[in-house]
């Protein structure tokens, strides 16, 4: 487990593919992360494990990339990351490696929880720490690290919805977003037949004089 999370566990290298080259450039890129990974360099060990995955994707690269991204607490990436690893590798996963992921997934569901957005308009738009994440009604909730974000919900014709709020670890925060309508104004016009210049009054208070457009 403290394997996994340190990014130090067993390398293997990028498997057999039929494009040669992409493997080639993929095992290139895996074996300068490894050596960024045991100086500590995470973010540039990361970048490097990335690249490699987009070349050709193992479940090695992915394991490491996850436990990268855990030493540059990025917590919901990491989680997503080791969960598609499960998935993806389902086949290639010894029971022993099945369970060490298992219980730093867990682990990472103590640095994560979950926003829920109820009682909004349908087609608004919401961000998370003013990033967009979609329009409501959201397929799921929004995992987010826990600590403090800023939920805000827009939509034309309504006033803005904004709430700051503190996310504990694997919890749930629900925010009830309710959008007001802005209220709808029109324009008056008002001209006299033959063009005089009259006072002209509005709910008892003079607004101007012919013609008056307001």
């Amino acid at each position: 487990l403290a394997s996994l999370l340190s990014g130090s566990h067993a390398v293997a290298q990028p498997s057999k593919s039929s494009e040669p080259q992409s493997r080639e450039v993929a095992k290139m890129h895996f074996d300068h992360a490894i050596t960024l990974r045991d100086q500590e360099r995470w973010a540039e060990a990361l970048a490097e494990f990335q690249e490699s995955r987009k070349q050709f994707m193992t479940l090695h690269g992915t394991t490491n990339a996850a436990a990268c991204l855990v030493n540059l607490e990025r917590y919901v990436e990491a989680l997503e990351m080791y969960e598609s690893a499960l998935r993806d590798f389902a086949d290639k996963l010894k029971d022993d490696d099945k369970r060490d992921v298992s219980q730093v997934i867990k682990l990472l569901y103590n640095s994560v929880g979950t926003i829920e957005i109820v009682g909004s308009e349908p087609g608004a738009t919401v961000q998370l720490d003013y990033l967009s994440r979609g329009e409501l009604p959201l397929h799921a909730p929004l995992r987010v690290s826990r600590g403090a974000h800023t939920v805000r919900v827009v939509k034309e014709g309504y006033d803005p919805f904004e709430q700051r709020l503190d996310v504990a670890g694997g919890t749930t925060a629900q925010v009830t977003a309710r959008l007001l309508r802005i209220q709808e104004t029109g324009t008056l016009e008002i001209a006299e037949a033959t063009g005089k210049a009259l006072e002209v009054v509005v709910d008892d208070a003079t607004v101007g004089k012919t013609p008056l457009r307001k």
